[in-house]
């Protein structure tokens, strides 16, 4: 959004350009804007009141959840049989016992409202890391699955399954956890970048 300033500067450098001589289009395409906006601007006060969106009222719909509704949303996600479950899997539930409360998306909504959403369930959350490193040294492969450079500051060291050599200047990308056989890469001394 353009404040009512930058409006109505950009405007009266408009207004003066096209006055030179300058076509209105072009003065108008030079100052970043198009020919149409400016005569929006114009035509509906946007010179004056500036942009209304952010002070509109934007009414509730009339299908939006009632607080009550919601907070039964609430109280069927936290019981203990769904406490662990996503509303993927909560829904299907509930239709399977003929019971329909709200959507899934619906659900979601109402659990990342109040916080519930990130995860659910007892086990941690997984967070995966990503670690970027370049080797500096180029060390022979002394057996298959096996990929090291020297283990000093600033080298890296791969021992898994992994399946390119360790050549100077290569950058490692190491994603945990993960299936790739990098993610088993033991980091030693690695000036993350």
């Amino acid at each position: 959004m353009i404040s009512l300033e930058d409006r109505q500067a950009m405007a009266q450098s408009i207004h003066t350009a096209h006055t030179a001589g300058a076509r209105l289009r072009l003065a108008c395409k030079t100052a970043g804007i198009d020919l149409r906006t400016l005569q929006r601007w114009q035509a509906h006060a946007g010179l004056t009141a500036g942009d209304g969106r952010p002070q509109a009222v934007r009414p509730l719909p009339s299908h939006a959840l009632s607080p009550h509704e919601r907070a039964q949303l609430l109280t069927v996600a936290n019981e203990p049989r769904f406490a662990d479950m996503p509303p993927a899997r909560i829904v299907p539930m509930l239709a399977d016992e003929g019971v329909y409360l709200a959507s899934e998306s619906s659900f979601a909504r109402v659990l990342r409202a109040h916080g519930q959403n990130t995860h659910r369930g007892r086990a941690k959350a997984v967070h995966a890391k990503v670690v970027v490193a370049s080797c500096t040294q180029p060390t022979p492969v002394p057996h298959a699955g096996s990929l090291q450079c020297p283990p000093e500051p600033g080298q890296l060291k791969v021992d898994a399954s992994a399946s390119v050599p360790c050549r100077p200047g290569s950058v490692r990308f190491a994603t945990r956890p993960a299936a790739a056989p990098c993610s088993r890469a033991i980091l030693a001394g690695w000036p993350v970048t």
